[in-house]
């Protein structure tokens, strides 16, 4: 329930759905614990959108912030783990390595002695 009857601020509206506005509007709505009304404005005439989006190791992070179970939306959305992704480009292949590739080649660091 919203509480902020003080506040010239009353509600928090995110224009655009997807990914990035349904995100938005969960965690404003988990962080500021109902002192706003939080509003989700998309439209019904643009459908989904394949933008190839990749999620990167911080999504654990956010799905505690909103505390999503993992295990129960993995389960019930049949989703899978992606841990790389690649991209050619006419006769070049570039591959982006995932980050415990990365870390492995760029972060060497030596024990303490």
């Amino acid at each position: 329930m919203y509480t902020n009857a003080n506040s010239p601020l009353q509600t928090i509206v995110v224009v655009g759905g997807g990914t990035s506005g349904w995100m938005s509007a969960a965690s404003l709505a988990k962080v500021l614990r109902g002192r706003f009304k939080i509003h989700l404005v998309e439209s019904d005439d643009i459908g989904t959108i394949g933008v190839g989006e990749a999620t990167i190791a911080m999504i654990r992070r956010f799905n505690q912030t909103v505390e999503l179970d993992e295990d129960e939306f993995m389960r019930e959305t049949q989703a899978t783990f992606k841990l790389g992704i690649g991209s050619v480009i006419g006769k070049c292949v570039d591959v982006m390595p995932t980050h415990v590739e990365y870390i492995a080649q760029h972060c060497s660091a030596q024990p303490a002695k």
